[in-house]
């Protein structure tokens, strides 16, 4: 850990990712979560062989940010990461709730992390271009998410984003199909149909 780092900035947000992360490991192996003892045992723990396997607990935590409980949904998301360090979707969560708490430079200390163990993922392409739209940067919201879209054609929320994105950049017939073809595959969408 005592190596000299080098001024190139790509090394020094993994090195600052990787405190951060390592910080975060250490106060919840000290016993400050109580939730990462109490939702890991029992029929809900997951055996680390399995490591691969899709995790429960992401339904859950989509649950928590739905209703709006996102300080929970961190918890829980600290929980986990302390016991798979190496599932880059954890890191996505995390920083998909720091988004939504408007914490941007967490969020992109989490996506940093994430892309150091699974680059290149549909989700992390798509939070962000998400926040390059929010930092009205169109053109850089507009790569992420077109490459997002190849990974996971047709998601009707990274197509609504990015129709929004190709309206701002003046594309206007563009960013109106990629809407319309959102609202056909999520015709209940209301954010679809304010952004048509």
């Amino acid at each position: 850990m005592c190596s000299v780092i080098k001024n190139d900035s790509k090394q020094a947000a993994n090195s600052r990712s990787y405190k951060y992360f390592f910080r975060l490991y250490l106060v919840i192996r000290r016993g400050r979560s109580f939730l990462s003892k109490n939702l890991y045992s029992g029929k809900n723990s997951y055996n680390r062989s399995m490591t691969r396997q899709p995790l429960p607990i992401i339904d859950h935590i989509e649950e928590l940010k739905e209703q709006k409980r996102y300080s929970e949904a961190r918890v829980v998301l600290e929980g986990a990461i302390a016991r798979y360090l190496d599932r880059y979707e954890l890191y996505e969560e995390l920083a998909d709730v720091y988004i939504y708490e408007g914490e941007y430079d967490k969020a992109t200390l989490a996506l940093d992390h994430a892309e150091t163990l699974e680059k290149d993922s549909s989700t992390g392409l798509y939070l962000r271009g998400y926040m390059a739209l929010i930092n009205n940067d169109f053109s850089t919201a507009i790569s992420f998410l077109e490459r997002s879209n190849i990974k996971s054609p047709n998601n009707p929320e990274v197509l609504r984003n990015l129709g929004w994105a190709y309206t701002m950049i003046g594309d206007i017939k563009k960013g109106v199909i990629l809407l319309q073809r959102a609202l056909n595959i999520a015709p209940e969408d209301e954010l679809i149909m304010e952004d048509l």
